[in-house]
């Protein structure tokens, strides 16, 4: 039973991971300007244009200024339908340009400080903590593991003491 635990444990913690990595791949890893030229991610500054077409993902957190397409925000924020972004509305790293339109969008905030990055950073934080409970429950278990130890090489020995003498 034991082993079996440590097994589902090792595999919740591996599929933990690859949610992790899941949702770090939403972030694409270039973005097209609006001049046409294609930069990495970690290039673009606050200020610069994107240009976002049909079908690609938003590579920065910013504003739309020109162009109006439907974005799926389902990897952020749960939603099932994509929201109609034009002129003016916020946009998210990781979001999918659904819609028919392309947007030109101003970066507001640099790949590392986007709205993907820090939840990639929160869940990784959230796994890496454990929670007062079960910091609990292992002191407990390891309590019962070592009484049980005790008690069973004390039973063992008492046995073998007793079976002695009556023989």
């Amino acid at each position: 039973a034991h082993a079996r635990s440590r097994a589902r444990a090792r595999t919740h913690t591996h599929t933990r991971c690859i949610q992790v990595e899941q949702l770090g791949a939403l972030q694409p890893d270039t973005a097209v300007l609006t001049s046409g030229e294609r930069v990495p991610v970690e290039r673009v500054q606050v200020g610069d244009m994107v240009l976002v077409r049909p079908g690609d993902r938003v590579p920065v957190d910013g504003r739309v200024v020109a162009g109006s397409s439907g974005v799926n925000q389902a990897c952020l924020t749960g939603e099932a339908t994509p929201v109609v972004k034009s002129p003016g509305l916020a946009v998210f790293s990781g979001t999918l340009n659904a819609g028919g339109g392309s947007l030109e969008v101003r970066c507001e905030q640099v790949s590392a400080d986007s709205a993907a990055a820090r939840m990639v950073a929160l869940v990784e934080d959230a796994q890496l903590q454990t929670s007062r409970t079960e910091q609990r429950v292992k002191r407990v278990a390891a309590w019962c593991a070592i009484s049980s130890v005790c008690l069973s090489v004390c039973l063992s020995v008492c046995l073998s003491i007793f079976i002695d003498l009556s023989i």
